[in-house]
């Protein structure tokens, strides 16, 4: 293969005497790189409602939180099926869990860990970790894990209310939608550069 000559290689090494056309390029690789990227958020929610639960010493629990507050993402509701064993020392609890935004987003997963006594006869506690396991929209992909508290207070036979503290990371990818569009950027500016060839 024949070497290129000194003024070839000049003109392909030399930021100085490219950069005037190749910058925009370089910028567009980088902003394509930036959103091909996951990011990260530190995660954290408080959430609180009212939950049923039926059966021993398997007990289903469905919870339905109305109230909650996070950041950075700003969501409306959380519902939660959770399964706890009280045959297990101490009782022992599984769920998948949703949150929703208020434009109909969702971001899911999945939580384990333990019972515990609450301060009184009528209240318990639980401490889990909690997996993110997918979603839709903005949420689609995500990924991501912490821990979580709760307190529940239970009020009748089959009836109560509880706090849910969440604590952790949350990994989001790009939509395609962006991906297309920044592809679409990159070959317009690619076609610029060569017009001006």
């Amino acid at each position: 293969m024949p070497r290129p000559d000194n003024n070839t290689m000049n003109r392909l090494l030399l930021p100085s005497s490219n950069s005037h056309r190749y910058g925009p390029l370089i910028a567009a690789l980088t902003l394509s790189a930036g959103l091909a990227h996951a990011s990260t958020f530190a995660f954290e929610a408080l959430s609180s409602g009212t939950f049923t639960y039926s059966g021993a010493p398997i007990v289903d629990i469905h919870i339905d939180h109305t109230t909650v507050s996070a950041t950075p993402f700003s969501f409306s509701t959380l519902t939660a099926d959770q399964t706890v064993n009280l045959l297990d020392l101490p009782p022992s609890l599984v769920a998948a869990f949703n949150f929703e935004t208020a434009g109909g987003e969702d971001l899911y997963g999945t939580y384990e860990g333990v019972i515990l006594p609450g301060d009184n006869a009528n209240q318990l506690f639980a401490s889990a970790t909690f997996l993110f396991t997918g979603g839709t929209g903005f949420f689609s992909g995500a990924s991501g894990s912490g821990d979580l508290f709760a307190v529940i207070d239970i009020t009748g036979p089959d009836s109560g209310v509880s706090s849910i503290a969440w604590k952790g990371t949350l990994n989001t990818v790009p939509e395609s939608g962006e991906t297309v569009l920044v592809a679409g950027a990159m070959l317009g500016v690619l076609g610029w550069l060569l017009s001006r060839q």
